[in-house]
């Protein structure tokens, strides 16, 4: 896709406004996502990089004169957000579609501000504290390679919860012991949000 823009244009003669207009071009005209114009930028940048190491191209701060306009990204926050009443209306379409488990997670993201993989990762009997109301955000949850990393912040932190939530969240401990059982899962991994095969829930089912 980048070849079929730049690829016609000399080493010597590809100047950042040049590619600045490309990538513009790709959210405007293309309507591509900004997670992909973004990571064509960092292949972009990459490539002028090691052209500079063997004199194919200007030498200058490539990470600084290539950008993709910020009002752009913006456009991303647009719908970003569930006023009160939008966010009842989804947990009745979950429960009706007998989707209570997700009902329940996306009301405890919502009460909580916890991304997702965060959730997916908590270990209901060490990271969550009913007695106090209080959750520990310790891990975060890579689907891809299937590992727990640290949290996005790189920091621990807790979270104080009130009891109405704190009580959906003993609705989804009960469901997940009862899943537990059902499908012979790992007892050593108290997850608060499962799969069949013990995983934690992917994200890409709850987005479905």
């Amino acid at each position: 896709r980048i070849m079929k823009t730049l690829g016609a244009i000399a080493s010597d003669k590809i100047e950042p406004s040049v590619i600045n207009k490309y990538l513009l071009d790709c959210l405007q005209k293309d309507n591509l996502r900004y997670s992909v114009v973004s990571n064509d930028k960092s292949i972009i940048i990459r490539i002028l990089i090691f052209g500079m190491q063997y004199g194919f191209v200007k030498e200058r701060n490539y990470k600084d004169l290539i950008t993709i306009p910020a009002l752009i990204k913006s456009k991303k926050d647009d719908l970003k957000y569930l006023e009160v009443e939008e966010l009842e209306s989804v947990i009745k379409q979950l429960i009706a579609l007998d989707q209570k488990e997700i009902a329940r997670m996306c009301q405890i993201q919502a009460s909580t501000g916890m991304r997702y993989n965060e959730m997916v990762a908590l270990d209901y009997k060490h990271d969550i504290d009913l007695e106090n109301n209080i959750i520990s955000i310790t891990k975060n949850y890579d689907h891809h390679n299937h590992i727990f990393t640290t949290p996005k912040t790189g920091e621990s932190r807790q979270i104080h919860i009130n009891q109405a939530t704190a009580n959906i969240i003993k609705e989804q401990i009960n469901y997940e012991k009862i899943k537990t059982v059902k499908y012979n899962l790992d007892r050593k991994k108290p997850l608060l949000v499962r799969q069949r095969n013990g995983y934690p829930r992917h994200i890409r089912y709850v987005n479905k």
